[in-house]
């Protein structure tokens, strides 16, 4: 059995702390909610002694002999007061708590994207990042916990069920005062009301011990690796391939049916072996609970008629005393069951907010940069080299490079060489580990993020379309110039496959929100892409593989026909086909990320180094294709 007994993890220190700081963000996140609640819950609970009272008059009026009138006003006046505390609930629910709920839950998610976006990229690159994301994902916002609106919500619940219970038990004991007070006409036997009273007491206090244990056992099974695994894959399954339409193919042509639900399967299995565990320690605490209510139920019972019987009180008062009793467990063993679950969601709020303290390394700057109508904007790399965070392993190492104004040049070399790694170094996506690279002499660290990305129009191989309109996509924006997007569409060569489209650069991409949704091929989403960095007229043009689900005829012309889109603004072609670089004024190579060589294509040629081997490599497949070589 592995367990982790995360919740007994924590000191009350750290828990305070936590709790101190949600309560903050809910405050925050929902105004108001949390002292609502808490009314809401308070007046709900002493609606519920208004019929108690009233029946315990209503049988004192009838064995008194008291007139039907009494009695009828005795009815309406309890019901209307039952009424009139239930009206806040009602209406404070309705009106303010379930929308401050519902933005409440909002908030917390807004609050984790919003953290995303700002995360230096190399940390959002990270397995572990993700990771950590995934917990909170199932600890904290998972719609199989707390009802389906994350920790928050589920705090705001748990101290309101607190209250109800604190006001259960004080309404209950001021109803029951009489019982066990010296001035009663049993008044002789007051030690045997203390003494009956206090063991209903140790037992309320010894049952909920032990269900504190149970509560928090259940937590660490639901923790466990045993359930938290299989349900991390299950939901893989479901989000990646049941629930997304465009692997339906996939699933189809090579019958992955099988070896799903094979997989889903066994992953259910393991499954019910945890949840078994925890259905048993559920089970075990259910009959510890009944038999302590049995006990209880036999003392405050023989308690309560012995009263009775002896004249210490009317036949009202042992209905409305029996009753109130009953208030007083329910109330005792919620507040204590509350008190207990929401130690347990300390945490998933740790989770969240060691999530939300994860701190950006990459300095952000504060330069302007400068606005040049030229594009005069000078790059070079010092001695730069790159190692990811948690490797020891270089990237890149020692590269060397200064770029020319107007220059086109060409990065290539084999898988892993770190051709995407100098770019995202460039575009500042990461930050050198060792050397500096500046922009017209200033260390690019040095300038605004914001601002100094603006001067890059970038299309990545993984570049990503979304699912809004086409023009949506190319400005990058809700608002857009349609002339100036139709016109880049156009140069981008995705004219032919537009005019196909029912409502032009209006028409949204895809069916994940509209129906009438267009699915394009890779080769158009790269075209779409193409246009969104012509839209965006940045100084510096990357085009990094951008062609990939092109065939290198397509490719090659793209690469000609944006080379003259481009004109005098320096640019960065990377692609393993080297002839769609031949254009380029300069060629670098790399490998095992280091700069090997540089130079022309008939220059690099002559020099019959790797650049040659893998020209060579290719030939045959370029003399195939002579409109390309």
């Amino acid at each position: 059995m592995n367990e982790n007994n995360q919740v007994e993890k924590l000191t009350f220190v750290q828990k305070r702390k936590l709790l101190a700081r949600a309560l903050k963000d809910i405050n925050r996140l929902a105004p108001g909610l949390m002292v609502l609640n808490i009314i809401s819950n308070i007046t709900a609970a002493l609606s519920d002694f208004a019929p108690i009272v009233m029946s315990g008059m209503v049988i004192d009026g009838f064995t008194s002999g008291k007139s039907l009138k009494y009695i009828l006003s005795v009815i309406l006046i309890g019901t209307a007061a039952a009424f009139v505390l239930r009206i806040p609930d009602y209406c404070i629910r309705m009106r303010f708590i379930i929308p401050a709920i519902w933005m409440l839950t909002a908030g917390l998610d807004i609050m984790l994207s919003e953290k995303i976006l700002e995360l230096d990229y190399v940390k959002i690159e990270n397995p572990e990042v993700h990771r950590r994301y995934d917990r909170i994902k199932t600890f904290a916002i998972n719609y199989d916990r707390y009802g389906g609106f994350g920790v928050y919500c589920e705090i705001v619940n748990r101290i309101g069920e607190i209250f109800t219970g604190i006001t259960f038990v004080a309404a209950a004991l001021v109803l029951t005062w009489e019982l066990y007070s010296v001035g009663v006409k049993a008044g002789g036997m007051a030690f045997v009301n203390y003494l009956i009273l206090a063991v209903v007491v140790v037992i309320l206090v010894f049952q909920n011990i032990l269900r504190s244990k149970s509560i928090v056992r259940e937590e660490n099974i639901e923790l466990s690796d045993d359930t938290v695994m299989p349900n991390r894959v299950r939901n893989y399954f479901i989000d990646n391939y049941c629930g997304e339409y465009q692997a339906a193919k996939d699933i189809h042509i090579y019958g992955h049916k099988k070896f799903i639900l094979k997989r889903t399967d066994e992953l259910f299995e393991n499954y019910n072996k945890s949840k078994l565990r925890k259905d048993n320690v559920i089970m075990r605490q259910q009959i510890t609970d009944e038999a302590c209510d049995v006990v209880r139920s036999v003392l405050i019972y023989g308690f309560v008629v012995g009263k009775a019987m002896m004249g210490a009180i009317s036949a009202g008062s042992l209905v409305r005393d029996v009753q109130s009793f009953y208030r007083i467990q329910q109330g005792f063993n919620m507040a204590i069951e509350s008190f207990t679950k929401l130690g347990n969601c300390m945490f998933p709020l740790k989770l969240i907010y060691d999530f939300l303290d994860i701190p950006n390394e990459n300095y952000s700057g504060s330069i302007p940069t400068e606005k040049r109508d030229d594009f005069e904007y000078e790059f070079e790399f010092h001695n730069v080299s790159f190692r990811y965070p948690s490797s020891d392993e270089y990237v890149l190492k020692n590269i060397n490079l200064k770029w020319s104004i107007g220059e086109k040049m060409a990065l290539v070399g084999k898988n892993g060489s770190g051709k995407s790694t100098l770019i995202k170094l460039l575009c500042r996506l990461y930050d050198p580990t060792e050397g500096m690279i500046t922009l017209n002499g200033v260390d690019i660290r040095k300038y605004s993020v914001e601002e100094y990305m603006q001067l890059f129009s970038v299309v990545f191989q993984d570049s990503k379309l979304f699912s809004f309109p086409i023009a949506q996509n190319v400005a990058a924006s809700m608002d857009y110039d349609k002339e100036r997007v139709s016109d880049c569409v156009l140069r981008s060569g995705f004219g032919d496959r537009l005019k196909e489209m029912p409502d032009g650069i209006e028409t949204c991409l895809y069916k994940d929100f509209d129906e009438k949704g267009v699915e394009i091929s890779g080769g158009e989403a790269q075209k779409l892409e193409l246009a969104r960095a012509i839209y965006k007229e940045g100084p510096f043009v990357i085009l990094d593989e951008p062609t990939a689900a092109l065939d290198p005829i397509a490719e090659s012309e793209i690469y000609n026909k944006f080379n003259e889109m481009v004109g005098t603004r320096t640019a960065i072609y990377i692609s393993h086909r080297l002839s769609s670089c031949r254009f380029c004024d300069d060629i670098l190579v790399l490998d095992k990320g280091r700069l090997i060589e540089r130079g022309r294509h008939d220059e690099l040629i002559e020099k019959e180094g790797v650049y040659f081997d893998m020209w060579q490599a290719q030939s045959e497949y370029y003399k195939e294709h002579t409109s390309i070589a």
